[in-house]
């Protein structure tokens, strides 16, 4: 064996010796690093669990009724109905009513949300009572028919039931272990949960100007049943139950719940 091959085999051996220290100082790394990311992963996991199970608590299996239930939307509609009515008694019977005595009472509604048009109308400039305007303090005055003709309906009372809903929603969204996808879904419910709530002050602004003829007197509005109102918001209210099925079908999805089921 000559001198030139014993060095070729050395370095042969050399280069493997090498090769195999760097394979197993590797898979040893990766080991290592997979140890101590596990726990890592499995807190983040957890957490995951905690977060998604409150978002099904709330929307799993629930109908459209209970989830509008849920978000308070029938004694929101309820309390703004009979604020448009007493606005309506006041312009044209001058009938003065206590609101803390009503359902949309500062303690049953602690909180509004303003519509754009109201917004615009009546918060860019300095607020005009309603009985000021009628009345011409400090600019031209206008008949009652003619002020109600152009009457907005737009603060919109939140019950305590929509106000807490609302803020559960918010909370879980801020949790850092939520998906890209779930929060778009949630994102989703909450915008149309709040442009179902503008929709009342859009409905009610329209019908609004239906009342002088069809309560003429007080008799009539006392006798009034609010249930046809009631019908009309229910035509144009954007269901909610839709983006709720979908991201309870992704968090099915996403923990493989069926498989492990099976």
């Amino acid at each position: 064996m000559t001198i030139e091959t014993l060095d070729y085999i050395v370095r042969t051996i050399e280069a493997l010796f090498y090769v195999l220290t760097g394979t197993v100082a590797l898979l040893t790394y990766l080991g290592a690093r997979k140890t101590i990311l596990q726990p890592i992963k499995t807190e983040i996991f957890r957490n995951q669990v905690e977060v998604f199970t409150s978002i099904m608590k709330l929307f799993n299996g629930k109908s459209e009724y209970e989830i509008r239930q849920a978000f308070g939307f029938k004694e929101m509609l309820r309390a703004n109905i009979l604020s448009l009515l007493d606005d309506y008694a006041q312009v044209f019977f001058d009938i003065n009513i206590d609101p803390d005595k009503r359902p949309y009472n500062k303690r049953d509604c602690p909180r509004s949300m303003i519509t754009p048009e109201f917004a615009e109308r009546y918060l860019v400039v300095p607020t005009v009572s309603v009985e000021s305007e009628i009345e011409g303090e400090g600019h031209p005055a206008i008949s009652k028919e003619e002020f109600w003709n152009n009457y907005i309906y737009g603060e919109i009372c939140q019950p305590v039931s929509n106000i807490e809903m609302l803020a559960q929603l918010d909370e879980i969204m801020k949790s850092p272990f939520l998906t890209s996808e779930s929060i778009r879904l949630l994102s989703k419910i909450k915008e149309t949960v709040e442009d179902n709530m503008l929709k009342i002050g859009e409905v009610l602004s329209t019908l609004a100007k239906d009342l002088p003829r069809i309560c003429p007197n007080i008799t009539a509005l006392e006798r009034l049943d609010i249930a046809w109102i009631e019908n009309e918001y229910n035509k144009e209210f954007i269901s909610i139950d839709t983006y709720c099925n979908e991201l309870t079908d992704y968090l099915r999805k996403y923990f493989k719940v069926e498989s492990i089921m099976e």
